[in-house]
């Protein structure tokens, strides 16, 4: 069966759609396996190709299966996703940033200069929107990129801060209060260095 899948991968990648793509990397993740050889070939070409009409939600799900599977980006691809980042940031709902913040991290990857100041005005503009599972995923991801790829904190960090300590901890999935303990942690470590403004996190 996963042969035959495989097969069709390949044979279909050169006419799926973004939402095709999006869906096709996310059934991998949620399966826990990294596509074959040639089905890798075949997605990371169609990534390419389908990237400047992908949607939102397609752009954060693609990049967020990658970092389920611990399956870096490839050098093409990921020009084409950073691509996507800066011109879908301003629509991006606050699902979409904070997965994609999440996947960046996750991925140890390090956006450039318009890909960060896409994503920290779209971080501005949902911040008031954000539920428990966003703040944890999104301060995760700010502070892991700092910590391990020297990536600035954006200048909305306080204000995710103050968000988080509004938060009903209780409320949160296991999962995401080990985020935010972790993000706690790695906060504490880089010290006032990193963070421009006083901040804490909830007791």
């Amino acid at each position: 069966m996963r042969g035959a899948l495989e097969v069709a991968v390949v044979r279909v990648g050169p006419s799926m759609n973004g939402q095709d793509i999006a869906n096709t990397w996310w059934a991998y993740a949620t399966l826990g396996r990294e596509p074959g050889a040639a089905a890798l070939a075949a997605l990371a070409v169609a990534v390419v190709r389908v990237a400047p009409g992908m949607n939102e939600q397609a752009v954060a799900s693609t990049i967020l299966a990658h970092a389920a599977l611990a399956l870096m980006l490839g050098t093409a691809a990921q020009a084409a996703m950073e691509a996507a980042v800066v011109r879908l940031g301003p629509s991006m709902n606050a699902q979409d940033v904070a997965n994609t913040v999440l996947a960046h991290a996750t991925l140890g990857l390090m956006p450039g200069v318009a890909a960060r100041a896409a994503m920290e005005a779209a971080m501005v503009r949902v911040g008031p929107s954000m539920d428990a599972q966003h703040i944890s995923n999104t301060l995760w991801g700010l502070l892991t990129s700092a910590a391990t790829r020297s990536v600035p904190l954006p200048a909305c960090y306080p204000s995710q801060c103050r968000s988080a300590c509004g938060l009903d901890v209780g409320s949160l999935q296991d999962l995401r209060l080990c985020n935010l303990f972790h993000a706690s942690l790695i906060h504490t470590e880089l010290g006032s260095g990193y963070v421009r403004d006083p901040v804490a996190f909830p007791p």
